[in-house]
């Protein structure tokens, strides 16, 4: 994965797919193990809010927020997570979300939501992406696709929530781990969603 698809404006794809562990070896190992151990021993034992200027969102009982890559509003990681697969070890993959907000330019979300397929689909031709039941969150509905892929021999699965923002804005939350861990992610993850509130 080539480092420069991590500021173009597909940073969503690269987030998706194993994006975390290619930022964790890529920005600086030692850097980015030093953040994640600060963010460790700032992880809580029980859920809280995470208030930001534009919104506040979920964060998991014992997952942290780290240092996100440009263009990234938030990114949230269980950083204490131990896989029993092995090559999910090797890569240093840790289960997390992350959200970004983008600018509509003039488009609606269902244009947004198609021109990030078509980006997905060009960079990740065998990924699948399949729409799921939408839901309501505070009361606008929330556009819900799921999604997996093999990268570097590990299978993966991922859930895509898009919310359209108050200034002609979409906000994208991704959330991706380990296939063989999504049952047990997937009441997480619906908590989170139902969690997201723009300021």
């Amino acid at each position: 994965m080539k480092k420069n698809h991590i500021y173009t404006a597909i940073l969503l794809a690269v987030l998706l797919i194993v994006g975390f562990s290619w930022f964790w070896r890529n920005q600086g190992n030692s850097t980015q193990q030093t953040a994640v151990d600060q963010a460790d021993q700032e992880a809580q034992s029980v859920e809280r809010t995470i208030t930001k200027t534009s919104f506040n969102i979920l964060a998991p009982t014992g997952w942290a927020e780290i240092v996100a890559p440009a263009n990234t509003s938030l990114l949230i990681v269980n950083t204490a997570e131990k896989f029993p697969n092995p090559i999910l070890e090797k890569l240093n993959f840790k289960t997390y979300y992350a959200l970004t907000d983008k600018s509509l330019n003039g488009s609606d979300l269902s244009g947004f939501i198609a021109e990030t397929k078509t980006q997905l689909a060009g960079l990740y031709p065998l990924m699948k992406l399949e729409p799921l039941p939408s839901r309501l969150v505070n009361g606008k509905e929330v556009k819900i696709f799921g999604g997996e892929m093999v990268e570097q021999g590990a299978q993966f699965k991922m859930m895509l929530a898009f919310f359209a923002g108050k200034n002609n804005d979409a906000w994208t939350l991704s959330f991706n781990t380990g296939a063989d861990n999504w049952e047990v992610y997937q009441p997480v993850i619906n908590s989170v969603i139902d969690s997201f509130k723009l300021n």
